[in-house]
């Protein structure tokens, strides 16, 4: 807690050695992931689920873990073991989507996120992945009441604002993607994303 990672990742690893303990083994694990020492961070959790197999949470930290690796085959085995066990948790549906969309299945994502926001539709992060699953699909109507819903209970946020300028800007409608971008922009002063995008519509406007 003081700022000491190598030292406590040091006490911890000798710790074990005198005796297993799992809510040491995931003292470890955290701190791992804290120095993004994430493949030896996936091995302490690969110990974990061993010793404790009925445990989705510790299925689920470990493919959150694998996402940041990008190991998206290994994600979606982990997640569908941890669906094996409790197949309406929202939250391992979305991450199981994660991993289907990272390994370009874009059709399968969409199912699954649908599957996750039927099972909790408070879980705004799963909206937000379907619209721009949809957006890339073309499906901007699909993708504009994704992005409605997200901004009519989540309030105005930058993710929120570049979606819905992105979908205007998909839509034709080149006046409420700018004011959008203005808004992001307005929210983010250094969003280089939000600047190159703007950029784009005004220059397709002929606007140099």
């Amino acid at each position: 807690r003081s700022g000491q990672p190598d030292i406590a990742i040091h006490c911890f690893e000798e710790a074990l050695k005198i005796h297993e303990d799992m809510e040491i083994r995931d003292y470890l694990a955290r701190t791992l992931i804290s120095v993004d020492a994430l493949p030896q961070a996936i091995e302490q959790l690969q110990l974990l689920a061993q010793a404790a197999p009925d445990n989705t949470e510790i299925l689920k930290q470990w493919a959150r873990v694998a996402y940041m690796q990008e190991e998206y085959a290994m994600m979606e085995e982990v997640c569908t073991k941890a669906l094996s066990m409790d197949d309406k948790d929202a939250t391992t549906l979305y991450l199981k989507a994660q991993a289907v969309a990272g390994q370009g299945n874009t059709i399968p994502a969409i199912a699954l996120l649908t599957q996750a926001i039927t099972t909790d539709n408070t879980l705004a992060s799963a909206y937000l992945m379907r619209a721009r699953l949809l957006l890339g699909m073309g499906d901007t109507q699909g993708a504009a009441e994704d992005a409605n819903h997200l901004t009519a209970n989540y309030g105005e946020s930058e993710e929120t604002l570049m979606l819905q300028a992105q979908v205007a800007h998909a839509q034709g409608d080149t006046a409420k993607a700018l004011q959008q971008y203005d808004k992001v922009i307005e929210l983010n002063p250094f969003s280089a994303e939000a600047y190159k995008e703007r950029g784009q519509v005004k220059y397709e406007q002929g606007n140099t």
